[in-house]
C-alpha cells in the first residue's frame, strides 16, 4: 500500500519557551523497523505497519525552577519522563 502521511512538522520537536526544554520529535517507522522519511510517500508492505509518532509540544519555565515534589508528581502522573527535567 503506499500513502502519503507526515507532513512539514513531523521530524520536528516543539520548541520550549521561557527556559522550557524542546518537546520530542514526531517520527514515522514501519513495525518490521524501517525509518520512514517525514515527508512524501511511503510504501507499506503487506502485513506491515506503519507506526506514527507525533510530535511533543515544547516545555514552559525552566524544570529546576519547579518545586521537586511538584515534577516527582508529574512524573509519576505520566506527564513527564525521567528525562532532563527530572535531573534539575
Amino acid at each position: 500500500m503506499a500513502d502519503d502521511v507526515g507532513g512539514d512538522q513531523a521530524g520536528r520537536d516543539g520548541d520550549g519557551r521561557h527556559g522550557g526544554q524542546d518537546g520530542a520529535p514526531g517520527e514515522l517507522w514501519l513495525a518490521s523497523g524501517a525509518a520512514l522519511p517525514a515527508k512524501g510517500e511511503k510504501e507499506i508492505p503487506a502485513g506491515d505497519r506503519l507506526i506514527i509518532k507525533t510530535p511533543g509540544g515544547g516545555g514552559y519555565g525552566d524544570p529546576a525552577r519547579r518545586d521537586p515534589t511538584l515534577r516527582e508528581d508529574d512524573r509519576r502522573d505520566g506527564l513527564i519522563t525521567d528525562g532532563p527535567s527530572m535531573r534539575c
